[in-house]
């Protein structure tokens, strides 16, 4: 082969193991938490319910909303916008 051919094939690796270094870098922070983000704060899920081995409910709390989720294998799906009431507000 040539040697043109072994850099360009040389080039062409760095570039990939660098987009490989930078999506494993993403990944670490979207678990851990971006700085300055509000992890855990603007969305929490408040009770989970499964119905079957598929099917299952889950109330959320984003940010001064609560939501009543229903999620199965076509999807999560909003089923309602719930009121506040005084026992959640507490806890």
């Amino acid at each position: 082969m040539n040697a043109s051919l072994w850099a360009l094939y040389g080039m062409k690796l760095a570039i990939v193991g660098a987009l490989m270094a930078g999506l494993y870098a993403l990944g670490f922070l979207l678990r851990r938490g971006l700085p300055g983000g509000v992890r855990g704060r603007a969305t929490r899920i408040v009770e989970a319910r499964m119905l079957s081995t598929q099917p299952a409910i889950y109330i959320v709390r984003a940010g001064s909303r609560r939501l009543l989720l229903g999620a199965g294998s076509a999807g999560v799906r909003l089923l309602a916008e719930l009121e506040d009431d005084e026992s959640e507000t507490t806890a």
